[in-house]
């Protein structure tokens, strides 16, 4: 069953589809909920709307000039009510999805917004505490945060398709349990005909009802107190929401500055740290208090693990080096590398100069490409 709700004021106008699904029969299982056909009717007859500033229905393509709102969308302060679906530029010229299939799947439930440059995504990062998805990875932001971040990257899933429907799925879920416009809720449509209702009864002068409807006055001016109230309230939730994002920790409220360095790839600091305290177990004596604290932080904490696999992703690539190929090209990056082409290829992890690497023109044998494999991942990972 699909619910449509229609609000109109001077300044906007909003439409609210939700789609339930129900059994009678407690043992069976429901399909998951998917975007009814009336919102592709909506955009299609009325077109996409404007959320405070961005156009519903079609790709938003950032420029240089938009870093001021690039910070604001990832830090949920552009004042828009649909969550934005950032999709970060590449070290190669290719997207990990596909900008205009990703864009239908999400119309009238996101707004896509695409990077326009890793230069850009470089400087956006300072400016946000590097809170932002980089690298071609997909990321989800929600106004006011008032959800929960995601990010999605390609090396997670095994086709294009698949990360399509992952990212359109944590929409869906998300929004299913989000808060709707109190004005678009049919509670607030029935609100508002007892209230035209009550009007047209006044103006007829009849006294007894005026006495009868003076009571629901105060009662509803008392409800719309206390729903104010409450309305404060979640506001100042979410600015207690936003404070503790800004703040780093890792477990039990320890908290520690890395200084200019930010994750190259998803959890990269925090397994380099796990690495230090797995180190200084072998080295605290068994019993002493400094023994239980670097075991607890180990329980206490999983490894995110991405470099044990991208250094085999790595080893996958140039076991059998040759030359460089577009397969190896397409597996380096996605690893995150970008590639300059000539008769030494020269490869620079995330665009970071710290990291360049120069590989072979042509390989000799198989154990050129393994050692170079090997002197890059110690490089990067």
């Amino acid at each position: 069953m699909t619910l449509a709700t229609f609000s109109k004021r001077t300044a906007d106008s909003w439409v609210s589809v939700r789609t339930l699904c129900e059994s009678r029969h407690p043992a069976a299982v429901l399909p998951s909920g998917k975007k009814p056909l009336l919102v592709k009717q909506l955009l299609e007859h009325l077109g996409g709307g404007d959320d405070n500033g961005l156009v519903l229905g079609k790709p938003i393509s950032l420029t240089n000039a938009d870093m001021a709102l690039a910070i604001d969308l990832i830090a949920g302060k552009a004042g828009n009510r649909l969550p934005i679906v950032y999709v970060s530029a590449p070290s190669s010229n290719k997207h990990f999805v596909r900008i205009g299939n990703l864009s239908h799947k999400l119309a009238g439930m996101a707004h896509l917004v695409v990077e326009p440059s890793r230069s850009f995504s470089w400087r956006l990062r300072d400016q946000v505490n590097s809170e932002n998805v980089y690298g071609g990875a997909v990321g989800i932001y929600w106004p006011d945060s008032g959800g929960r971040r995601s990010q999605f990257r390609r090396g997670d899933f095994s086709s294009i398709n698949e990360m399509e429907s992952a990212i359109e799925e944590e929409v869906r879920a998300a929004l299913i349990n989000r808060r709707p416009l109190d004005r678009c809720t049919f509670s607030s449509v029935d609100s508002a005909i007892s209230r035209s209702e009550i009007e047209h009864y006044k103006k007829e002068g009849n006294k007894g009802f005026d006495e009868y409807a003076a009571h629901f006055d105060v009662e509803l001016l008392a409800k719309d107190e206390s729903l104010e109230s409450a309305e404060r309230e979640i506001a100042r939730l979410k600015a207690e929401i936003r404070e503790h994002e800004r703040i780093r920790a890792m477990q039990g409220g320890v908290s520690f500055s890395v200084g200019q360095e930010a994750d190259l790839y998803a959890g990269e600091i925090l397994d380099v740290v796990l690495g230090a305290v797995q180190a200084e177990v072998g080295r605290a004596i068994q019993g002493t208090r400094r023994r239980h604290i670097v075991e607890a932080i180990l329980e206490s904490n999983k490894v995110v693990g991405m470099a044990p696999r991208s250094r085999e992703k790595i080893k996958e690539a140039l076991r059998d080096y040759r030359s460089l190929d577009k397969k190896t090209i397409a597996i380096l990056e996605e690893l995150g590398f970008v590639v300059e082409k000539g008769n030494h290829p020269r490869i620079v992890f995330q665009g970071d100069e710290r990291y360049a690497f120069v590989l072979p023109g042509t390989g000799g044998d198989w154990r050129g490409g393994m050692n170079a494999a090997s002197d890059l991942a110690n490089l990067v990972f």
